[in-house]
């Protein structure tokens, strides 16, 4: 038997059971070099022998979900939207079976199953990997990077080819374990006509009644459609009027939106509405939206912007088809390059009357307290949420690396001055996170109390938005230089870096923004309010 026969066998077996079983494989190897490999094997995790047990176990259910990722790539490829939403449910659908089926797991390594097969799906590398049957660890993807498989299988593999384990009888959790002592079906005893009269009667009244339940819901879904799309409408379109929200959330439609808040387009009035032209950067999600929204200047009929009776410059927010638009690509950037965040224009867009609003006066049509946060408020959520979940990733990262290199002089893991800026790291994005949250807990009782958003608290949302992206780019910057060429070379702590550094780089924490925050705080400007990312004199 040569060493992929042997690592077969022992990667069927549990964690629990491994060491002992390939001790004992390589005890009765007469071949000392074989032996040798045999006890170099590694221990899977359980998370990687949860998925190795899946795929012997149910080999069918894997293949499943690795062909629809094959189905996915070339639905990406041909930009098949209608495609990659029947694919993607399917995909959601595989999976939770498979997670179900690790049920007895605990939470962290169900989701560490659901992380591998998910780059299974993405990766054909990740792919061959997961087929094996011989992971030593789980694996992720970013959904833009090639995965990295470098030491997650316990033998090299060849992505081109369809290994396949010996396929095992599916395990039972202990929870309800069938089997006897010796691994046979218990015998079951005998069952009367009698009983299995009653069981199909049993069976039959469950088969009504569930028939009965869905008769029930296919009512409710015809007599209630209206009313969940008004609320669907209430909470999605903060600032358009009734008739444009009747239209683009009008029934059957599903629009995602994507655009550019920056005015750099012009915007010419004519019967029914205005005719778009202009160019954009940073149309963050556009491939996937159906719908733009773009911020222009209003052409005054001499080319030039048109200014309100204060003498300030109209700034309209417009929404078109994406199709309408030109797509411009331009988006070959060092991070955040699954955003997509590319450049488009427009040329004689048609755009109504009712699919414009003010983007820096517009306000509230519907939840008037919480839309108050305004355009900018909103957007700070995402991007504040973003940047403390990159900053603790890196802060885990360069932990675990830590500490897997101890045990002599030398080793970061040993080096107290490494444990020391580690340490001064670790409270910087702790302190940003609490900060975060002490401020949006404010903000969401405020709300709740009826009540709308102060300028010291838009104050105190741009100041936690900026300093959960510099603790994050101090923890980053550390680790980086930390983990020397570990970091260097594609992996987590490489892309979550390279994501880190794109984003301190956004327009939205900009010093001057930051600036004003300070000014307001510090009472300079207390007799001014938040005018998108401007603090101006209150009128």
């Amino acid at each position: 038997m040569g060493l992929r026969e042997v690592a077969d066998e022992l990667y069927a077996t549990t964690p629990a059971d491994f060491t002992a079983s390939r001790n004992a494989a390589a005890g009765r190897t007469v071949d000392k070099a074989l032996a040798k490999e045999i006890r170099a094997l590694r221990k899977p995790t359980a998370s990687a022998a949860a998925v190795n047990a899946l795929v012997r176990e149910d080999p069918e259910l894997v293949d499943s979900i690795l062909a629809v990722g094959d189905r996915m790539r070339d639905a990406f490829a041909a930009r098949d939207r209608d495609s990659i939403r029947s694919l993607t449910a399917d995909r959601q659908r595989l999976l939770q079976t498979a997670v179900q089926s690790v049920g007895g797991a605990s939470p962290a390594v169900q989701r560490e199953v659901q992380e591998t097969l998910q780059a299974a799906v993405i990766d054909a590398s990740a792919a061959a990997a997961v087929r094996s049957g011989l992971l030593v660890r789980a694996l992720e993807s970013t959904g833009v990077d090639v995965v990295d498989v470098a030491d997650a299988v316990a033998l090299p593999i060849d992505p081109a080819a369809r290994p396949r384990p010996t396929r095992t009888p599916r395990r039972k959790h202990a929870s309800g374990d069938r089997t006897t002592e010796g691994g046979s079906e218990p015998t079951q005893p005998a069952v009367s006509a009698a009983e299995r009269r009653e069981r199909e009667r049993r069976i039959r009244s469950a088969e009504k009644a569930v028939e009965r339940a869905r008769a029930t819901a296919d009512a409710l879904d015809d007599e209630l459609p209206e009313y969940f799309l008004r609320q669907k409408q209430k909470r999605t379109a903060a600032f358009l009027p009734d008739s444009a929200v009747d239209k683009l959330f009008a029934p059957g439609t599903e629009n995602r939106f994507s655009g550019q808040g920056t005015p750099t387009g012009m915007m010419k009035k004519v019967e029914g509405g205005y005719l778009l032209n202009g160019k954009w950067s940073y149309g963050s999600g556009m491939y996937h939206a159906t719908y733009t929204h773009s911020a222009a200047l209003v052409d005054d009929g001499t080319g030039k912007p048109a200014k309100d009776e204060n003498g300030n410059v109209i700034v309209l927010c417009a929404h078109a088809p994406v199709g309408e638009h030109g797509l411009l690509g331009n988006w070959d950037v060092i991070g955040l390059r699954a955003t997509g965040s590319i450049d488009y224009d427009a040329k004689d867009i048609f755009i109504p009357d009712d699919f414009v609003f003010p983007i820096l006066t517009a306000e509230p049509q519907r939840l008037k307290e919480f839309f108050s946060l305004g355009v900018v408020g909103l957007a700070a959520i995402g991007h504040s949420g973003w940047a403390i979940g990159t900053g603790r990733r890196m802060m885990d990262e360069i932990a675990k690396f830590a500490r897997s290199k101890t045990g002599r002089s030398g080793l970061l893991g040993e080096s107290d001055k490494f444990w020391f800026d580690y340490g001064r790291a670790e409270a910087r994005v702790r302190a940003a996170r609490a900060f975060l949250f002490e401020v949006w807990a404010d903000v969401e009782a405020s709300i709740e109390a009826g009540q709308r958003v102060s300028t010291r608290q838009i104050s105190l949302i741009h100041l936690a938005k900026s300093e959960v992206h510099e603790a994050g780019v101090e923890g980053c910057q550390f680790a980086y230089r930390a983990a020397g060429g570990a970091s260097l070379r594609a992996g987590v702590m490489q892309r979550v870096f390279r994501e880190m550094m794109t984003a301190a780089n956004h327009f939205t924490i900009n010093p001057n923004i930051v600036g004003a925050a300070g000014r307001e705080i510090g009472g300079v400007w207390s007799d001014r309010a938040w005018q998108f990312y401007d603090l101006i004199p209150k009128s």
